[in-house]
């Protein structure tokens, strides 16, 4: 049997107060009907955060254990709630060895199954997850659910690990994640390449996938691997009950897609909706870290149906900038898109040089990297218009004269010059002697 690094899989937060291959999408998607979550619509309050769980030194209170059936009880996971955990099914040769296994890497607060992998398929378990009032067999209903799957990799060569729910509403990933994630109009998957990620680290985000859930009682959440090695694999996974992307939250049913092109005019972004009822606007952000984000538009939402929408980024960029839409419900709470990175080539910066004292006109030389359309105004030290002008930039150095007229007085001037964008690329104070 060959020996894997430990694993941690998904937390889910509750508290009151990548592509996988086609073989294994019809195999997945055969048995999946069991996977469903059941929801309560009532108007509860809901929590603004996903507060952290524990679940650690289970109980077993029914069925045999490590064997389909099996029902554990894990006692206060959080204030005044207990959480029941059902094996629900083990599939295609998978194998529990450990219910909760705490005594390896990863976290002691997070439920750590480990399994057994089945060689040359792909298998996996469903849990089942019940939240009850603590002491008791009441069924509680919890405002909101993070589950986080951390260090969702691969043994370096045969094997990818996945986690797979119905779809909740809204999930999250990092920027540059190792992930592959899809939706079928019913589930959310995550499937990782076959490469490794050292230990279990919640620091490694881009091995990391959340699915956010809303007035739950309980839900069923898959982990599996697919293998194309010939002997068993032992993963130490983990569902991990805790929230790791409060601001990487992504709508798979509102926003079907979302992207950024670089063109000469600046960084169109273009976006298509559906299903916009209970959004009021969208917000473009940008950033250049992918950490820290700055507004740089916003759109009204449209009428019900499919939508499109398109905004441009005319700032000059160098470098890498990411770009992700912030959607803003009625009552004010955010989501927002999968972030998308687009990489600018250093290029030749715009030169300027002119005559900032001047009698009758100013002569400029400018040096541009590319052909582009510039508009010269003059305006009085009190903001009055003197004059301006247009014309058409050559890449290279150009030279222009601004003729100034005969009545302009003595005094500082502001020469303001701006492309076809409408961008500022230059001003300066003149003065006119």
């Amino acid at each position: 049997m060959k020996s894997f690094t430990t694993k941690l899989f998904a937390r889910a937060i509750f508290c009151p107060a990548k592509k996988i291959t086609s073989s294994f999408t019809e195999k997945f998607v055969i048995v999946l009907p069991l996977l469903i979550i059941t929801f309560n619509l009532s108007t509860q309050a809901q929590n603004s955060s996903y507060p952290s769980m524990t679940f650690h030194s289970p109980v077993l209170i029914s069925g045999v254990s490590n064997q389909v059936n099996a029902v554990y009880l894990f006692s206060n996971v959080c204030n005044g709630v207990d959480a029941n955990i059902t094996i629900v099914n083990i599939y295609n040769g998978a194998t529990l060895n450990n219910i909760d296994d705490t005594t390896g890497a990863g976290y002691y607060d997070a439920f750590q199954p480990y399994v057994t992998a089945t060689p040359n398929d792909s298998s996996f378990i469903d849990w089942k997850i019940d939240f009850k009032v603590a002491g008791t067999t009441r069924d509680t209903i919890l405002p909101k659910v993070a589950v986080t799957g951390v260090d969702v990799d691969g043994d370096g060569a045969y094997l990818k690990e996945f986690i797979m729910a119905a779809t909740p509403g809204s999930f999250g990933l990092a920027y540059d994640t190792y992930l592959h994630y899809t939706f079928d109009g019913v589930r959310s998957t995550a499937i990782s390449t076959v490469a490794n990620v050292p230990l279990i680290d919640t620091n490694e985000r881009r091995a990391m996938f959340q699915m956010n859930f809303t007035n739950v009682s309980s839900l069923l959440y898959r982990n599996g691997a697919v293998s194309t090695y010939g002997s068993e694999e032992i993963r130490q996974t983990c569902i991990y009950f805790k929230s790791f992307f409060d601001n990487e939250v992504l709508l798979p049913i509102k926003l079907l897609s979302f992207n950024a092109t670089p063109g000469q005019q600046g960084v169109a972004l273009n976006w298509s909706v559906t299903n916009e009822d209970g959004l009021e606007y969208y917000v473009a952000q940008k950033s250049t870290d992918g950490n820290n984000w700055k507004n740089i538009g916003d759109k009204v939402v449209g009428s019900p149906d499919l939508y499109n929408y398109s905004l441009t980024d005319f700032e000059s960029n160098q470098g890498k900038v990411f770009y992700r839409l912030k959607l803003v419900t009625v009552n004010g709470d955010p989501t927002y898109s999968k972030i998308v990175q687009v990489n600018f080539k250093e290029r030749p910066a715009t030169k300027i040089r002119l005559n900032t004292i001047f009698n009758t006109n100013i002569n400029l030389q400018i040096t541009v990297p590319e052909n582009d359309e510039y508009s010269y105004a003059i305006y009085s030290i009190e903001g009055s218009k003197i004059v301006q002008e247009h014309n058409n930039i050559q890449s290279g150095i150009n030279y222009f004269a601004i003729d100034v007229p005969a009545n302009v007085t003595r005094g500082i001037y502001v020469l303001a010059i701006r492309n076809k964008a409408g961008r500022l690329v230059y001003n300066s104070r003149l003065l006119k002697n």
